[in-house]
């Protein structure tokens, strides 16, 4: 392991050991070992507020044994075949070929030759049809999974829906149905609301699962801190969940729908215990767009004492730039300047209309003058 971590460009990638990193069930009556992968670089999968969550949710299970794999860079790809080593988790070093369940997280449709990558580097057959009973099940969620045929002859089960509902049902009927053999075991999943099996599958469509109240959700009290510098290195609370615009190019705003709000009273009690456990010095209030969550003033004015004491800023990582106001970038300027993202989407008037953005030139050129008149000296734009 020395010499691999002395081989790469960025060895903190691949040397685990983070604060509050599990990587087993601390009873010792282990049932089922799932490997949570992301088919992207550490510093992209760490900072997925969604990972974090299903990591912490599946350690909580009893039986179970979580750990996490990572997409290497290519330098890292090249020494792992030229010496004939497979990629393992992070916790303990198991080869990916080793465990019950592979879970990938579909985030973007340009990951998926990185999931083929994974399973070839951890040893694990590459098509469904070829894999046995020794061969771990592989999962996938998450956006990609609602378009899920590109990559049906490699994903054994799809998981549609949220995943908090359906990592539960996966663990639990993978536990029970431990010796009856995976074709009774796809069968069984493929029977319930939410799963997809390709190779079961007769054309009948998949339900999607939706968590409805996210106060009955979960929700983690603690994070996994790198162990490197990743893209979004703050504690995230998830406020609200879905979006009521209708920008005609989102995704995102379309397949998350309803709405679903989680109480301010949730969020603050989160947002504590994250920061308590975790010891960042910066917490994001995150949903597709934060401006429009409706319970937004209270949990900052609440917050805002708590966090001037500690020196914690607080970030909005996803503005829209017509509900940006004056008084919400007063209360911003007190918490010290955390990061301001605003999505204009198209540069242009004409093409902004085209996509429905629903935001005019003057939106625009308001928000950076309150912005830039309290003196933030740099913002982010998603175009």
């Amino acid at each position: 392991m020395w010499r691999f971590l002395c081989s790469v460009k960025k060895p903190s990638r691949y040397a685990g050991g983070e604060w509050s990193a599990i990587g087993g069930d601390p009873s010792g009556k282990e049932r089922v070992s799932l490997c949570l992968s992301f088919p992207d670089v550490y510093e992209v999968g760490m900072s997925y507020l969604g990972f974090q969550i299903l990591y912490e949710m599946a350690a909580g299970i009893p039986g179970t044994r979580v750990e996490r794999s990572y997409c290497p860079w290519t330098d890292a790809e090249a020494l792992l075949r030229e010496e004939g080593v497979p990629l393992c988790s992070l916790e303990r070093g198991n080869p990916l070929s080793s465990f019950d369940i592979l879970g990938f997280t579909l985030q973007y449709e340009l990951t998926a030759t990185n999931v083929l990558t994974m399973l070839d580097l951890g040893g694990v057959p590459l098509r469904t049809s070829l894999r046995g009973e020794d061969d771990p099940l592989v999962v996938a969620g998450g956006p990609g999974a609602l378009a899920p045929e590109p990559l049906s002859p490699f994903i054994d089960v799809f998981c549609v829906g949220d995943g908090e509902l359906l990592l539960p049902d996966l663990l639990e009927n993978h536990t029970a149905m431990k010796g009856k053999g995976r074709e009774k075991l796809l069968e069984t999943l493929a029977g319930i609301e939410g799963f997809y099996v390709p190779s079961l599958s007769e054309g009948s469509p998949v339900k999607r699962r939706v968590l409805m109240d996210l106060d009955d959700g979960f929700a983690p009290s603690r994070m996994v801190v790198p162990s490197a510098g990743i893209i979004h290195d703050r504690a995230g609370v998830e406020v609200f969940r879905g979006c009521t615009r209708g920008c005609r190019f989102c995704q995102a705003g379309m397949v998350s729908r309803p709405v679903r709000e989680r109480s301010p009273e949730k969020v603050l009690s989160i947002a504590r215990e994250l920061l308590k456990n975790s010891g960042y010095e910066e917490i994001g209030l995150v949903s597709l767009a934060s401006c429009d969550y409706s319970g937004l003033e209270k949990v900052i004015d609440t917050l805002a004492p708590e966090l001037e004491e500690k020196k914690i800023n607080l970030s909005l990582p996803s503005l829209r730039m017509d509900a940006f106001s004056v008084g919400l970038a007063d209360r911003l300027e007190k918490l010290g300047r955390g990061g301001l993202t605003f999505a204009p989407e198209a540069g242009t008037q004409r093409l902004r209309d085209v996509i429905n953005k629903g935001i005019s030139s003057c939106d625009i050129e308001t928000t950076f003058d309150e912005v830039f008149s309290r003196g933030w000296e740099k913002i982010k734009l998603y175009f």
